[in-house]
């Protein structure tokens, strides 16, 4: 879902429900680069244009996902598109699950930088870890430091699809 009322965006973006934070995660209708794979909006870490210096944040799905009492199997897929620098001790991407309203988190997957090509890709996750247990899911970025390069567009999330069997 689009808009910022199907997450919980941590910090938002500077003028998202009157914040003053100039990079965070936003939901845009037009997201420059690299626009979208499907209307009408994308996901994203950045400041509009980019990012620079030490920056984290955090987009939480406001829906807990019940993958039912005898899934053996949950699988994330999205598509995603990254413009970040390609090592993974910095600029770190997470997908995490928690099942307590992320007071704990129950399951992270760090994606890799190392693939980091500024196009869109399509990310296939096993999130079974989680097991039968109804869960939330957030997306989690962390700069790690404040090495500067504002080139850097950020990093973007569209079509996302939980299933379970």
């Amino acid at each position: 879902e689009c808009g910022d009322k199907a997450w919980i965006l941590s910090p938002p973006l500077k003028g998202t429900n009157g914040s003053s934070s100039s990079v965070g995660w936003g939901t845009d209708a037009n997201p420059n680069p690299p626009g979208y794979t499907s209307p009408p909006c994308s996901l994203n870490f950045n400041d509009g244009t980019g990012y620079t210096g030490h920056n984290w944040g955090t987009a939480t799905s406001i829906y807990a996902f019940n993958p039912g009492d005898k899934a053996k199997t949950v699988t994330l897929s999205f598509n995603s598109w990254d413009d970040v620098r390609a090592d993974n001790s910095v600029d770190k991407r997470f997908v995490e699950l928690s099942t307590d309203n992320f007071n704990t988190v129950a399951v992270s997957k760090q994606l890799d930088n190392l693939g980091t090509k500024k196009m869109w890709s399509f990310i296939t996750l096993d999130l079974s870890a989680i097991g039968p247990k109804v869960f939330q899911l957030r997306f989690r970025f962390d700069s790690v430091n404040k090495q500067t390069d504002p080139s850097r567009k950020g990093w973007f999330v569209e079509d996302l699809n939980l299933s379970s069997q």
